[in-house]
């Protein structure tokens, strides 16, 4: 008698009463491994999927009647790794084994039968073939007619078994009570798996223990029951969907009561090692997960505190009015500090549009909420598309910008990635439910300086040229990649266009001339004087600022009366804001720091003072009476010959003793060259002091007024901390200046070499006089850096201002980089004058061994070493005596006859 009758879809099978096939694979009852059932009577079950076929066998008693139908039922309830299914139109049949390491998957739409090697069309309409003793059903949606995939045995149904801890290992337990267990999140997609321990008294579900769990810690968060993600700051361990079940119990539910002992089990099923498949809810779920990454216990939370900083520290304030505000802002690894003033009633997103207005280094995007904020001062860039910000006012969260401001607040935003959570609050809505949570950033905070790069301007009263009539005017400002020029117009109209404009000043100045097409702006040229004409740098494209906010190139932009409009090559250009904007990508404003002079008839020339000879030119002649002491000794570190090439040698021209003593007014040999990023220091008899103007110069070998080789100047109180002087070049920075390039004087400001041979670059102490851990009366050390002089940033070097210094590069040979000729000293912290000498003689010098010095009778004479060491010490009796320098070694010393000093060679 037929127990059960399902009917089934089988596809289409192969004509009744094929023929078995000699090359068909089978075996025998003696090989199977794995049996199901009891009785007397056996038969097999062979699935075969063309790549692989696996078998199991059946025992039965005949009498019992079973069919083929509860065979695959009892191999489905024994094996988990075997499952079937039949759909809700009774049609479709399915077979589906998901072994250890085996996985066979039949078709739903192609599955074929053969019962005793023959195919059984009988089986197209009903599974209620009677088992007999002996009987071999394979089913197969295999293409091959010959079936004789190899077939393997299946073995017992043992699985791996999933990773776990033991309970004494666990070392953040939750909750109170006399019941225990553990639970284990397995982040197996990213390699990591969690334990945290619970403990309660009466009854406990699932969903209340990661309740538990999420409300104690708050690092652990789960999404609707649904997600569970563990965020430690960074990084974050995160599910794409969770299956969870108690030990063995492969069915437990989000309501399944925990039992003391327990351990329960919750990680994605996709990256699990193996599982059992059941067909509910009209598709497959997943059961009998096996998870095995190395279990690791929670540490208890650590106590974060969210980093701050007080009113009294902000150096930059921004509005005015009595009450006071601070805004912070935390990305993952940079946190700064802007203050606010204000009167009235205000909001934070008042506070955050002052900001973006005074600090072109800010901005923001969002209008109820934040979706991103930016800080870009050129060579800090910060911002997190796509990030998740939320703000704290006072340490309560809140995410609107409409928040009002009280006399006192403080409003920090964060990117969350960066965050570590302090607490969490499960909050239900009506049907809605969810954690919130509140955030520490905990990285140090920075309050920001006032912003160095200024987008530079010229005052309407400086502009030398104007276009146009009427009453209104504007200023039309071009900034070429090295110039700046500034013309003025005047109109009637109540506004007027940028192309009007431009037009007016083209008909004023014929020198000035643009491109353009389809209204949008091509190229501006300028003719100079020289013979050149300014014109974009090739590649790039102009930018319009129009009283500061940056446009497109659109020439029918309205200009306002009192208005500045600037068109500016990105080339010279500083980012200071960046928006994304979906199919188009990043969009930059620039800044131009660059000075802006009025179109005149004359070329317009830096700030600083120029060459020698030049009116008000600072340069300290090596012969100038103001000199009173020279650098006694000099140590030399030297660069490469070019820095960008790997393993270029270090220079070798010179030596460290022709930087002591007075400098030379001729002689391009007597230096030391320092090489690229190379340095001297240099040492004195007695301390330099913050005196009258200048306290000391620095010379170099420079052959002309516009070939300069350039270097940073640092001065020091021990020997230990070295304060820079605070160095500007103007220089542009597109055309890489070369040995046969030119550099303005006026461009360059507190940079040694700025002078040719026999002038020095003074340095004034005053300037300094403010620096911490230096005491500018009492400078002993004065260090010479060479400039690297490439305008790429990868190997260049930068000004105080954050301008790449562009000067003669690469100067590849044994004399590169800067070439130091001395260092004299203009005010001495001890009366001694060390003018050099006019009236004692030298001879012979340099010398081997023996040294005669004439007409400085009754003189004191002290000979001291490059490092300022007194060596000896004497009084002359006679018109002329001879000094015997034989046991010394060879090197350069300083003799002082009286009140003068020499340089004295031994060879």
């Amino acid at each position: 008698m037929v127990k059960k009758l399902i009917t089934l879809a089988l596809g289409l099978l192969l004509g009744a009463g094929l023929m078995a096939q000699s090359s068909e694979a089978t075996i025998s009852s003696s090989d199977i491994k794995y049996w199901v059932g009891s009785g007397e009577s056996q038969a097999i079950l062979i699935l075969d999927d063309g790549t692989n076929a696996v078998a199991w066998g059946y025992l039965f008693d005949e009498d019992d009647e079973p069919t083929a139908f509860d065979m695959v039922s009892a191999i489905d309830k024994a094996d988990p790794r075997f499952s079937y299914t039949i759909s809700y139109d009774d049609w479709l049949f399915h077979y589906f084994y998901c072994g250890y390491p085996v996985k066979i998957n039949l078709a739903e739409d192609d599955v074929r039968f053969k019962v005793n090697g023959t195919i059984d069309d009988e089986a197209e309409t009903s599974m209620d073939i009677d088992l007999e003793p002996g009987m071999i059903i394979k089913i197969s949606d295999s293409d091959e007619d010959n079936w004789n995939t190899s077939i393997t045995a299946v073995g017992d149904k043992a699985m791996p078994a999933d990773s776990t801890i033991a309970k004494s290992d666990v070392k953040y337990w939750v909750g109170s009570g006399a019941n225990e267990a553990v639970i284990i999140i397995n982040y197996s997609g990213q390699g990591k798996a969690l334990a945290w321990g619970v403990r309660w008294d009466g009854d406990l579900n699932f969903t209340e223990a990661m309740q538990k769990l999420c409300a104690a810690d708050p690092r652990l968060r789960d999404n609707l029951n649904y997600t569970w993600s563990y965020a430690a700051a960074c990084p974050m361990y995160e599910m794409s969907y969770s299956q969870w079940h108690i030990g063995s119990n492969h069915w437990a539910g989000y309501d399944t009561d925990l039992s003391d002992g327990d351990y329960v089990y919750v990680g994605d099923p996709s990256v699990a090692v193996g599982f059992d498949s059941t067909y509910s809810y009209g598709g497959w779920w997943p059961a009998g997960v096996v998870w095995q990454i190395a279990v690791e216990a929670v540490e208890e939370p650590a106590e974060v505190m969210d980093a701050c900083t007080s009113f009294s520290d902000i150096q930059y304030w921004v509005g005015e009015g009595s009450n006071r505000a601070m805004l912070i802002v935390s990305w993952q690894e940079n946190a700064f500090a802007w203050g606010y003033r204000y009167d009235g009633n205000q909001t934070v997103a008042d506070m955050m549009n002052a900001v973006a207005a005074a600090d072109w280094r800010f901005s923001y995007e969002g209008t109820s909420f934040v979706s991103d904020i930016f800080f870009n001062d050129g060579e800090v860039d910060l911002h997190k598309q796509g990030a998740y910000w939320l703000s704290i006012t006072n340490g309560v969260s809140n995410m609107g910008l409409s928040t009002p401001l009280s006399n006192g607040d403080i409003v920090k935003w964060g990117d969350v990635a960066g965050a570590v959570a302090l607490d969490s609050t499960w909050m239900e809505y009506g049907e809605w439910s969810y954690w919130d949570y509140t955030y520490a950033w905990p990285i140090g905070i920075i309050p920001v300086s006032s912003p160095d790069k200024l987008d530079a301007s010229i005052a309407f009263d400086k502009v030398a040229l104007w276009a146009g009539q009427g009453s209104n005017r504007a200023v039309l400002i071009v900034n070429w990649a090295d110039t700046a020029l500034a013309w003025g117009y005047r109109f009637s109209e109540e506004k007027a266009s940028v192309s009007a404009m431009m037009d007016a000043v083209a008909q004023l100045d014929s020198r000035f001339s643009y491109t353009a097409g389809g209204g949008y702006l091509s190229d501006i040229f300028f003719a100079r004087a020289e013979g050149d004409t300014l014109r974009i740098t090739v590649g790039n494209y102009w930018e319009g600022l129009n009283n500061g906010i940056g446009g497109g190139a659109g020439l029918s932009e309205s200009v306002l009366p009192n208005a500045y409009y600037k068109w500016g090559d990105p080339a010279s250009g500083t980012a200071v804001d960046s928006v994304y904007y979906d199919g188009w990508g990043w969009l930059y404003s620039n800044v131009w720091s660059n000075n802006v002079y009025p179109a005149t008839v004359e070329q317009p020339k830096g700030e600083f003072c120029g060459p020698v000879g030049s009116e008000g030119c600072d340069a300290i002649a090596v012969t100038d009476s103001r000199i009173v002491a020279w650098a006694a000794g000099c140590t030399v570190v030297r660069g490469p010959q070019d820095i960008a090439v790997e393993g270029s040698p270090a220079t070798t021209t010179g030596k460290e003793e022709n930087a002591v003593g007075a400098a030379t007014e001729s002689d391009v040999q007597a230096v030391v060259s320092l090489g690229d990023g190379g340095m001297a220091t240099l040492t004195f008899a007695n301390p330099i002091k913050n005196g009258e103007g200048p306290d000391f110069a620095v010379f170099e070998n420079g052959f002309s007024d516009t070939y300069l080789e350039l270097a940073f100047v640092e001065v020091s109180s021990d020997g230990e901390r070295f304060v820079r002087f605070p160095a500007v070049s103007l220089t542009q920075t597109v055309i890489q200046t070369d040995g046969f390039s030119s550099t303005d004087a006026t461009m360059l400001n507190n940079l040694a070499g700025k002078y040719r041979i026999g002038y020095g670059t003074p340095f004034d102490l005053d300037e300094l006089k403010d620096s911490t851990g230096l005491d500018v009366n009492n400078i002993t050390h004065v260090r010479i850096v060479d400039v690297v002089g490439s305008i790429n940033p990868a190997y260049g070097t930068r000004d105080s201002r954050g301008n790449l210094i562009n000067d003669p590069y690469p100067t590849n040979n044994p004399s590169g980089g800067f070439d130091l000729t001395g260092v004299a000293v203009l005010n001495s912290a001890v009366g001694i004058s060390d003018v050099v000498a006019t009236t004692v003689s030298l001879y012979p010098n340099p010398t081997t061994d023996r040294l005669t010095i004439s007409g400085a009778r009754g003189q004191n004479v002290m000979l001291f070493s490059v490092s300022g060491q007194l060596i000896s010490a004497f009084t002359l009796m006679a018109d002329s005596q001879v000094l015997d320098l034989s046991g010394l070694p060879a090197g350069s010393y300083l003799l002082r006859v009286g009140t003068e000093s020499h340089r004295v060679v031994k060879q």
